[in-house]
């Protein structure tokens, strides 16, 4: 499970919140006080912590493209690349 832990005054953290939000996958948001993390945001994804706005945007990328990639072989259809070699 994907759990975003985020100050509650982050408009940062709004936009990463937002970003999991649109991806439609489980996760849970949990909100922290000010003091109790060092930085504005973290992202817990199955027991790895990602710290850090940057870092967690580039997650959520990662994130989208293996959604693409899982959702794209979810069919029995065949898939050429862009030269028409089967994938």
């Amino acid at each position: 499970m994907i759990t975003l832990y985020r100050h509650r005054r982050c408009g940062k953290c709004d936009l990463l919140q937002e970003g999991l939000e649109k991806l439609v996958l489980a996760h849970r948001i949990g909100y922290v006080d000010e003091d109790g993390m060092n930085s504005a945001a973290v992202l817990e994804d199955e027991g790895d912590l990602v710290e850090g706005e940057s870092a967690i945007e580039a997650h959520i990328e990662c994130l989208k493209a293996f959604r693409a990639q899982w959702q794209k072989y979810q069919t029995d259809a065949c898939y050429c690349d862009d030269d028409g070699n089967v994938e």
